[in-house]
This record gives C-alpha cells, sequence and structure tokens, in this order.
C-alpha cells in the first residue's frame, strides 16, 4: 500500500479521521487537519506534480470552480453593489446601528466564516494533489486503506462502548450507548461505516487467489454492517441497503456465469451469512435492537427546520448569504413555533444549506460535479478497475442520499474521504486517451 498510495496519502486520510470528525464546532483539531494537508501538499510538491499530469481537465475545471466561490464571497463590493443584494437590508440595519455605514462590503455577510470554509477545502485538494493518478492498481489500494480505516473505528468505537461513562469519546455526545468512534455525529460515523463496506466489497472483488485478504475483507465487511447499526443511525442503516444489494445482485449475476460461479456461491452464501449475522443480532442484543427501534421514532424536528431554511433561502437568492453562515442568517427567519431552547447549527440538508449560503451558484456547481461524475462512471465501467470505479462511485451516492437529510461533508474526515473517492472513481487507465 505504501508503495503504490505513498505514505503522504495515508498519514493525510488518518489524520483527517482521528481529528477531523468533530466538525464546525472544533476550530482547532479542524486547524491541524488543514495544516497538516497544507504541509504534506508542500513537502511533496515535486512529487505530486509527476501524479497530477494523468488528472483529468475537468477536476481542474471544477476544483477551480469551487475554490473560487467562497473566495470571490469574501471579495468587498463597493456600496452601490453590495447594498443592492438580496438580504442585505439586515446588514445595513446592524451596520447603522454601529453608527456605521460599512462603506465596502463582500458578498458575504461574515466574511470570517467564509474564510474557514475556504480552509476546510485544503485537505480535500491535498487529497486529490497526493493520488497517484496514473496507477491501475491505486484503485485497489485506496479501497484497502479505507476498509482499514473503517476497522480502526470500528475497534476505537467498541472499546467506548465496553468502557463506562463515554470517556473514551473525543467529543461530547448526545446519546450513551451509540458508537461514534471518531466522530462527534452518530450519523457521520455510520455513513462512514458504509463507505468502508461500499470498500469492502470492491476490494474483495478485485483480490484474486489470496484467501487470507479476502477473508479479511469479508470479516471487516461484516463488521462495517454491524458498526454502522450500532451507531443508531437510522439513514445509515438505510443506506446499508445499497451495498447489500449490490452483494446480492453480484451474487446472481456470478452465479448465471459458468467461469465465476465459485465466486457467486461465494458471494451468496457471505450475503446469507451477513443477514443471519445481523438478525441475531438485532434479536439479541440490546444495543443493536436500540437502532430498530428508532425507526418507529417519528417524531423528528427536521421537517421545521427546513421549513424556516426555505424562507432564509427565499431571502438570499439567488446569490446567497455566504459559505458557512447558516448559523447567522438562520435565527431571523426561524419561526417562533419552531424555537426551543438551543439553536440549530445546521439545515440537516446539505442541499438546503447550500442554497442558503451559495445560492444558484453553489447548486448549479453542485450538479456539474454530479453530472460530471456520472459521466466519468460511465467512461470507467469497462476499465481494468472498473470494481474500485463502482465502489467508490456507491460510495459517493451513499453520501449524496444522507446529504438530503444531514450533513455530511460538513466535517474534515468525511470531505477527506471524499476526496479519496471521487480521484478513486475517476482514476483511469495510464493509456487513456480521455479528455474530461
Amino acid at each position: 500500500m505504501l508503495k503504490v498510495l505513498g505514505w503522504p496519502i495515508l498519514l493525510l486520510t488518518t489524520i483527517a479521521l482521528v481529528f477531523g470528525g468533530g466538525g464546525s464546532r472544533y476550530p482547532l483539531a479542524n486547524l491541524l487537519v488543514q495544516l497538516s494537508a497544507l504541509a504534506l501538499a508542500l513537502l511533496f510538491i515535486g512529487f505530486a506534480r509527476g501524479r497530477l499530469a494523468a488528472v483529468p481537465k475537468g477536476i481542474y475545471i471544477l476544483v477551480g470552480l469551487t475554490l473560487a466561490l467562497p473566495l470571490l464571497q469574501i471579495v468587498p463590493l463597493p456600496p452601490a453593489i453590495w447594498q443592492q443584494l438580496p438580504g442585505r437590508d439586515l446588514v445595513q440595519a446592524s451596520l447603522e446601528l454601529l453608527g456605521t455605514d460599512g462603506g465596502w462590503f463582500p458578498w458575504s455577510v461574515d466574511r470570517g466564516r467564509t474564510i474557514v470554509a475556504f480552509a476546510s477545502l485544503i485537505p480535500v485538494i491535498a487529497a486529490l494533489a497526493l493520488y497517484p493518478w496514473s496507477r491501475t492498481d491505486a484503485g485497489y489500494r485506496a479501497l484497502i486503506l479505507l476498509v482499514a480505516l473503517g476497522v480502526g473505528n470500528f475497534i476505537f468505537g467498541a472499546l467506548q462502548l465496553a468502557v463506562p461513562g463515554d470517556v473514551l469519546n473525543p467529543y461530547p455526545v448526545l446519546s450513551s450507548g451509540r458508537l461514534y468512534g471518531f466522530f462527534a455525529s452518530h450519523n457521520s460515523s455510520g455513513l462512514f461505516f458504509v463507505i468502508c463496506l461500499c470498500a469492502s466489497i470492491g476490494a474483495f472483488r478485485m483480490t484474486k487467489r489470496n484467501t487470507l485478504t479476502r477473508g479479511f475483507l469479508a470479516l471487516a465487511g461484516i463488521l462495517m454492517v454491524v458498526g454502522a447499526i450500532l451507531t443508531n443511525s437510522r439513514s445509515s442503516t438505510f443506506l446499508l441497503l445499497l451495498p447489500i444489494a449490490q452483494m446480492l445482485w453480484l451474487g446472481f449475476r456470478s452465479r448465471s456465469n459458468k467461469l465465476s460461479g465459485r465466486a457467486g456461491v461465494a458471494v451468496g452464501a457471505g450475503v446469507l451469512t451477513l443477514i443471519g449475522g445481523i438478525g441475531i443480532f438485532l434479536a439479541q442484543g440490546t444495543r443493536l435492537s436500540a437502532t430498530w427501534a428508532r425507526f418507529a421514532e417519528l417524531d423528528d424536528r427536521r421537517p421545521e427546520i427546513w421549513e424556516d431554511s426555505l424562507f432564509s433561502v427565499e431571502r438570499f437568492w439567488p446569490f446567497g448569504s455566504g459559505m458557512g453562515t447558516f448559523r447567522d442568517v438562520f435565527p431571523v427567519d426561524e419561526s417562533l413555533e419552531h424555537v426551543l431552547a438551543g439553536t440549530p447549527g445546521r439545515a440537516h440538508s446539505e442541499y438546503i444549506e447550500l442554497a442558503i449560503e451559495t445560492g444558484i451558484f453553489g447548486l448549479i456547481l453542485a450538479a456539474a460535479w454530479a453530472v460530471w461524475l456520472a459521466l466519468r462512471f460511465w467512461m470507467g465501467r469497462h476499465q481494468v478497475n472498473s470494481a474500485a470505479v463502482q465502489a467508490a462511485a456507491l460510495a459517493i451516492l451513499c453520501i449524496s442520499l444522507q446529504g438530503l437529510i444531514d450533513y455530511p461533508l460538513r466535517n474534515q474526515a468525511l470531505l477527506c474521504i471524499a476526496g479519496l473517492l471521487i480521484a478513486t472513481m475517476v482514476g483511469r487507465e495510464p493509456d487513456s486517451k480521455g479528455s474530461l
């Protein structure tokens, strides 16, 4: 793994997992991840430069636009321009209370938060820069790395559950008895296990004649399923159906091929064992059965937050309030009947929050990423590393689906992992002439 991926990217992803799972409430930990990513990228810029020659042009364009958006939001604008932007009447009223007209003011209503949002992209860029784009076996090694990180998260989470008092949890937890691992949110931890399950399936498919490695990957897959359920995350537990469905489909397809009949039997037996093991745990394990009980709890604040967030979208449409500013602007539109003791720090929907902070520009950019990745997936379906492409694509799909009701990319750990998944999915064969 070290020979193919290089230790910088292994170190980067490990640091991101261990220190970057807390979200925006832990700026010092995030700063550590960002500085580490920047240092690794700068120290190995020559090493990375050779690898970047194989990067598709689409990556350069999309990454450039992604970085440009928050940078444009912090550029000072003359009063004649920024005062005409939607929602800036609130800014003007605040400045009048301070006895100043504000003079030149940026697109963002809070320059500092937008700068922090820009800095959060550094680990993603570093992961893309350090990835060995020109190597066909890089995808397989990246999947193995993700599985290893998932096993590490499971072991640490299991220790947390074994030790009373939540003393091993790196962050304050909302509910004891859940498996958090290195994350502050049980939803993020659960999604990470789903991602690692996708990786274990892809790596298992690519492993040939190595019984020990295949056994490790099979065991890791079971641990990822159990780990996701132990987080008590309903969305992550539901997302498990996607990789499990892929396993069933692979088993069915392999069974129809005489040359791979044994593989089909192995996959089918693995799926049955997996489902049976989950059933036993759900029936007898109190911690695992708690996840099933949560599906009966329909009381949720998300619809109320979404309803009020849509007013914020309308207020700042089509330019947005600035990346990272949701916490500043949402209280203005939070209705009295929905107000509780605590103010929501997130919209609990990646897409609604993106619409508030970036307006139509962020939504178009997200759509451009989705369309381009879909095209790259289609182009890579017949490559030598197609199993890695499919595994990474399925993991990215799971992140996108959880983004409907949560905020998976608002912590440095999953953001960095998303960069690794994009590189794994898009990485092409050395002889490929595609220009996308």
